[in-house]
């Protein structure tokens, strides 16, 4: 985690400099953070081939790695390869079960590739385990938005609202749901009991 900070604190080209030259001269703790460190750098410079290469040396070095996985599914999405990454995540995630970094991108490489309602499923999923990750009520909301249900978009954005501590902003985003005009009786029933609540 010390890389990952590391290689997001400074410019990319810094980063990748500084993690290079550590590879080069041996000055590093641990061979495998420091690749990957050097992986993340390449990644945010946009030089896919190279940490490609980099990602390749890597996993031997930190096999099971879930901070490893989430970096593959990243240059997956990154270069292009959708349907490389669709066929990625669900054995990434079945070897690192609720490793949120993983849910988040792959709920976000569905929802980008119409695919709203397998995203509902992977994110409900980790709902059960993480009841308070304001994130996953956002990825719900963008699923919603994307398959086009208004109520259900603005009850999980006042969701993602409440836990970040945004009462106001939460209750706003009731209002809208329960003026979105597309819920049925239960869901606007279940919207007002909670705008009541909060």
């Amino acid at each position: 985690m010390r890389a990952r900070l590391r290689a997001y604190a400074d410019e990319p080209r810094e980063a990748m400099i500084f993690f290079e030259q550590g590879l080069k001269e041996r000055r590093f703790i641990n061979e495998a953070a420091t690749r990957y460190g050097f992986a993340l750098a390449l990644m945010r410079a946009k030089d896919y081939k190279r940490a490609q290469r980099e990602l390749a040396i890597l996993e031997p070095l930190a096999p099971a790695n879930a901070a490893v996985s989430v970096l593959k599914g990243q240059l997956l999405t990154a270069t292009g390869d959708t349907a490389g990454a669709l066929r990625y995540y669900p054995g990434a995630l079945a070897a690192h079960p609720n490793y949120r970094a993983l849910v988040y991108d792959y709920a976000d490489v569905l929802i980008a590739n119409r695919q709203a309602d397998a995203a509902l499923r992977v994110l409900e999923k980790q709902m059960v385990q993480t009841p308070l990750d304001a994130r996953l009520f956002a990825l719900q909301a963008k699923a919603y938005a994307s398959l086009g249900q208004r109520l259900l978009q603005h009850k999980a954005l006042a969701e993602s609202y409440l836990r970040r501590g945004y009462v106001g902003a939460a209750i706003e985003q009731l209002q809208l749901a329960l003026r979105a005009g597309d819920g049925d009786f239960y869901q606007l029933s279940a919207t007002e009991a909670r705008l009541r609540e909060i």
